[in-house]
């Protein structure tokens, strides 16, 4: 007992710990939803106040990380009809790793609550009001090294989420999917890298009766272009299956999908630091196979994404990015007779300034459109202004 209590005693006196603690306090205007008093076609404004408790733990080539942040908020403070929403918001990550010896890694997130999907950043944006949500997301895999320079990864994971009553199932129907992976990355010459890589997910909605698998393989080449720049170009072939039971309510026929469909991507990376000055360059355009978790089905999807960051003596920021996506191939969707179509974009910006140690602060604005078929565009915008105050520490 003496000898387990002394090693317990070296193992914890080798490891090195981290705390930090926030409080973030946001206000936003926004669009409003039928579910406030300003109707669809107004404005709406919230209050927020999200503490949050992030702990890690680095040892013996070991790494684990945890963090909490709940999230209170206010919907239309300013009146009578005031309504409160509580969010849990939790994640860890977790890693172990030797010189020479293959890398393990985990990742866990669960949320659960009460969100406006007006205001996610998600790909199908909705006008939905308030829903209730539970989600939760798991995967992990192992980093084979295969040489000095040659590393193989495989990944796996499970999702499940669902809407909570029988409003929010009509915007998140119940989903479970499971996914799998694996990249093999070699380097060639100083400066050149080749990469292989397959994918795969199968996705259930229960309560639908709708299930869809897709998958793809890769091709792709990498080249650091300059110290600063790397650009990346692949190509894929993807694979779509589904089933959609009929719906007797639209006159929809059940329908069988089987889709093989030619896909790719190019990613160009910049980044710049010197002196006072940081910035950071990403864009991308990316052709696969996409499970629509808010739609409940599959398509081949088209996205092109920039992101632009820049950063003034540690402490100034500056951030803005964008994103439009279509799908490429018929949508099949549940309340719609006929295969139709559906068209997307997003545009974020975002500036703050970082205090030492101790606070920032960061005003923001975001604009959302979604298009299903012929139907009327869904718009969505908000701005924000958010102070957050922080405590850290190590051991």
């Amino acid at each position: 007992m003496i000898a387990l209590a002394a090693a317990v005693a070296l193992v914890a006196a080798q490891a090195h710990y981290e705390v930090r603690a926030d409080a973030r306090l946001e206000t936003r205007a926004r669009t409003a939803t039928f579910a406030d008093v300003g109707g669809q076609n107004g404005a709406a404004g919230d209050a927020e106040v999200t503490p949050s408790l992030f702990g890690a733990v680095d040892n013996l080539g070991g790494h684990i990380a945890l963090r909490y942040a709940p999230t209170l908020r206010v919907r239309e403070p300013y009146n009578g009809l005031r309504r409160y929403e509580f969010n849990n918001n939790q994640t860890l990550e977790a890693n172990w790793s030797r010189e020479g010896r293959p890398r393990l890694y985990l990742l866990e997130q669960f949320n659960q609550g009460r969100v406006d999907l007006a205001t996610q950043t998600v790909s199908t944006p909705f006008q939905s009001g308030v829903v209730s949500q539970l989600s939760i997301d798991v995967g992990g895999g192992i980093v084979w090294p295969i040489g000095k320079l040659v590393s193989l990864d495989t990944s796996a994971g499970f999702n499940y989420g669902t809407g909570l009553d029988t409003f929010s199932l009509g915007f998140l129907p119940a989903q479970r999917s499971w996914r799998s992976g694996a990249k093999l990355e070699a380097q060639v010459s100083r400066v050149d890298w080749l990469i292989g890589a397959v994918d795969g997910n199968h996705t259930l909605f229960p309560g639908i009766g709708s299930n869809f698998t897709t998958g793809d393989a890769a091709a792709r080449w990498k080249r650091q272009l300059l110290s600063s720049t790397a650009l990346e170009l692949g190509l894929l072939v993807g694979l779509i299956t589904g089933y959609v039971p009929a719906n007797p309510d639209n006159g929809l026929a059940e329908t069988r999908l089987n889709l093989v469909t030619p896909g790719g991507d190019g990613v160009i990376t910049h980044r710049i630091n010197t002196g006072p000055h940081a910035l950071t360059f990403d864009a991308g355009l990316r052709v696969s196979p996409f499970v629509d978790r808010y739609l409940a089905t599959a398509y081949n999807r088209g996205e092109v994404s920039t992101h632009v960051g820049y950063v003034f003596r540690e402490r100034w920021t500056l951030m803005g990015g964008g994103s439009v996506a279509r799908s490429l191939t018929p949508v099949t969707v549940r309340y719609e007779p006929q295969p139709t179509s559906m068209f997307s974009t997003f545009l974020e910006a975002r500036a703050g300034y970082v205090a030492p140690r101790w606070w920032q602060v960061d005003v923001g604005g975001a604009h959302s459109l979604f298009v299903l078929g012929q139907g009327a565009a869904v718009n969505n915008w908000l701005v924000s202004l958010a102070l957050t105050v922080h405590a850290e520490g190590q051991l």
